[in-house]
């Protein structure tokens, strides 16, 4: 992501542009800057609170920032879209992350991206599924449940395509290609 770790165990963000690129940190007391080949990409005012990301939107992809904009009232109401078990794993998510918005706020975002791969139905499932192995859902779990969910429903539709199919399968011939009833 776009955001440096300082010593004081704070994220500051710095534009996406510079990811893996070398930056240069210069800290005081009450500031964090940023400099990548002798010029300022940024400068946060330090933080003394219990947050541990911080953001400046300006920093972010347009992607991000559209999602970004979501707050927790939204994921719910998305969630509950989707399902009771998938607003459950959300409500559990967002509760967990009390020292910053940012995780719980993550995996939301990778939920509402699976969204575009998997159905609303095989999220609700899979949800079904996280919550009776885990309290504390990640966005891993998220998609082994899924993969698992998906697998399950394409096996249950090939074997059920079987059980349409007759059961005698093959070519069959008929007593002519013998050479009649009697054949001797």
């Amino acid at each position: 992501n776009y955001h440096i770790q300082t010593e004081d165990r704070k994220y500051y963000s710095v534009p996406y542009e510079y990811i893996r690129r070398k930056v240069t940190v210069r800290s005081t007391a009450s500031m964090i800057e940023y400099f990548c080949d002798g010029e300022r990409i940024a400068c946060h005012i330090r933080n003394g609170g219990y947050e541990q990301y911080i953001t400046d939107s300006t920093h972010m992809p347009e992607a991000h920032r559209q999602l970004y904009a979501w707050d927790n009232d939204r994921f719910l109401e998305w969630g509950a879209e989707i399902g009771a078990n998938t607003l459950s794993v959300i409500q559990k998510t967002l509760a967990k992350s009390t020292g910053s918005r940012l995780p719980g706020h993550k995996f939301c975002m990778g939920l509402v991206s699976l969204r575009k791969r998997y159905t609303a139905q095989d999220i609700e499932n899979a949800s079904i599924t996280l919550l009776s192995l885990s309290s504390a859902p990640s966005l891993k779990s998220m998609k082994l449940a899924l993969s698992a969910v998906t697998a399950k429903r394409i096996a249950a539709s090939v074997s059920m395509k079987e059980d349409e199919r007759p059961l005698v399968t093959g070519f069959r011939r008929g007593s002519d290609y013998y050479g009649g009833k009697n054949n001797g």
